[in-house]
């Protein structure tokens, strides 16, 4: 457990009468939980919102993802989901419907340089019917210049005709801070 996780728990008074002194750390934190209702614990006993973002918890466990020359994205999403089983899933293709946004999406490029998985969705989006579970695939990329090909980790992300827009930073602003205010 961290250290820092376990000091902040013993730290919060405890009900009056009781002493926290004796309870182990587990117990510390499957209590603190608990009780906050909106709060999961990883196997390594820290303490994470349950609904964790995905690229968050890609972030977040950036150590199990490490050591491994390629993963799969499968291999990806299983390594997240055993640190943070209760984040937002990684799977977004089979759970987002027909329009898939794909966010934070270096990764890809780290543990599939040649982003294979790119083509294989655009290839699935070209060739969708109307009953196909995506049908639009989004991918949004930081980047400053917006003469040159979007790069992934200093791979270049595939674009086949006008099949790119560059957003305004203003535009940015307003939807950042619509999602930090849990309206979009």
């Amino acid at each position: 457990m961290p250290a820092r996780v376990e000091e902040t728990l013993r730290a919060v008074p405890a009900a009056p009468g009781s002493t926290t002194a004796q309870v182990s750390a587990e117990q510390l934190v499957a209590m603190a939980v608990v009780a906050a209702e909106i709060a999961a614990a990883t196997p390594r006993l820290e303490v994470y919102p349950r609904g964790l973002d995905a690229g968050r918890a890609v972030r977040l466990a950036s150590g199990a993802l490490s050591g491994v020359a390629q993963l799969t994205p499968a291999q990806v999403a299983e390594r997240v989901a055993a640190r943070f089983p209760e984040a937002a899933a990684l799977d977004a293709i089979s759970a987002a419907g027909p329009v898939v946004l794909l966010l934070n999406a270096g990764i890809l490029a780290r543990y599939d340089p040649s982003l294979s998985l790119l083509d294989s969705l655009r290839e699935q989006v070209t060739h969708a019917g109307a009953d196909a579970p995506v049908r639009t695939v989004w991918l949004l990329v930081p980047w400053h210049d917006a003469e040159a090909v979007p790069r992934l980790d200093d791979a270049a992300v595939p674009i086949f005709g006008p099949q790119w827009l560059a957003l305004r930073e203003d535009w940015l602003i307003r939807r950042e801070g619509r999602v930090a205010d849990g309206v979009a």
